[in-house]
């Protein structure tokens, strides 16, 4: 990511030094708070992602370069999820099934699951320039 943001140019502050945004800020700590309190829920919150990463990660990542008249060499971390994440997703999912969760546990992969869901969207819808 650091990469692709220095490929295009890009004169802002480094991504590491900045204080995430709320949304930014709420996820993460949603995925601590579901770390520390039900360690198998928290890959209920990866196979969320990495399932909307192998969806649509080439096809929008496509989109953006397009839009934004990016090189590849550009978005190589956005567009590089599209290409792994359906494999990331498919071995989430076979590690929960191993796992045998109890009722108590698919309680929490489906909270986890619903809430990263939520939380994703809002760091998108709260991006600024």
């Amino acid at each position: 990511m650091i990469n692709d943001l220095r490929a295009t140019g890009d004169t802002g502050p480094d991504p590491r030094s900045v204080f995430p945004e709320p949304a930014c800020h709420a996820y993460v700590a949603f995925n601590v708070y579901t770390a520390l309190r039900a360690p198998l829920a928290r890959l209920g919150i990866a196979a969320v992602l990495e399932g909307i990463g192998g969806t649509h990660g080439s096809v929008y990542g496509a989109k953006v370069v397009r839009m934004l008249g990016l090189k590849k060499t550009e978005a190589s971390f956005f567009l590089g999820h599209g290409a792994v994440d359906t494999g990331h997703a498919n071995e989430v999912l076979r590690i929960i099934d191993a796992s045998d969760p109890s009722g108590a546990e698919w309680e929490w992969l489906a909270h986890a699951a619903r809430m990263a869901g939520i939380l994703y969207r809002r760091m998108y819808d709260e991006v600024r320039p």
